[in-house]
């Protein structure tokens, strides 16, 4: 049974059984390819947060702690059919990997909402639908990640310095959806490294005084 995922300039039938998805073409004059040839019309990749993430006293979401997933539309042709984007994600520290956060994303964290129109999902070639989330930095169970390592002063001038944390190595897994008639797939997981700035954290110690 053919999915109605389907091609803007002519019309596509995707099967959605497996993640290289067959593709079968027609209505055009131009040579096909075999049937069974498989076509990998999108491709998912995760969207960590930046390499360095400042923290604010106050402020617990920032765009800097920013993560999330992208959908990309590997194919040559636009491609359109029923929104169900969502994704599950699962971020912990790869040398303590206790210390872990899960995250459910959804079409309302899509960054660009004008790529779903009643009910439909529009991706252009090279395109990207992209879910995203700010965040707190903490773990499920609500402990800072930085905590799990020793931070360190760092005073670049004389008024105001913070702690830093040492590179802390992070593991990004999970699934993801944009199609109704694609399943749900595993996105490839990734490493990626974020060293944590506590910001106007750290007070220079005055010199003693000395006699009058």
């Amino acid at each position: 049974m053919a999915s109605d995922v389907s091609s803007r300039r002519r019309p596509a039938f995707f099967l959605a059984a497996s993640i290289a998805l067959p593709l079968i073409l027609t209505g055009c004059d131009e040579s096909l390819p075999p049937r069974n040839q498989p076509v990998t019309i999108i491709a998912e990749h995760f969207s960590p947060p930046h390499d360095t993430v400042r923290w604010y006293r106050g402020i617990d979401y920032f765009a800097e702690g920013s993560l999330g997933v992208g959908i990309t539309n590997v194919h040559d042709e636009v491609l359109n059919g029923i929104a169900s984007l969502r994704a599950n994600v699962e971020l912990y520290l790869k040398y303590s990997p206790q210390a872990r956060r899960t995250f459910a994303l959804s079409q309302n964290d899509l960054v660009k909402k004008s790529m779903v129109n009643r009910g439909m999902l529009t991706i252009e070639p090279e395109s990207v639908a992209v879910m995203m989330q700010r965040w707190d930095m903490k773990t499920d169970g609500g402990k800072y990640f930085w905590d799990y390592d020793t931070m360190y002063q760092v005073l670049p001038d004389k008024k105001m310095g913070y702690l830093e944390s040492p590179p802390l190595v992070f593991v990004m897994r999970g699934t993801a959806q944009a199609f109704a008639e694609i399943p749900l797939r595993a996105v490839p997981s990734i490493e990626h490294t974020v060293i944590f700035r506590l910001m106007d954290t750290v007070r220079p110690t005055p010199p003693p005084r000395t006699g009058e």
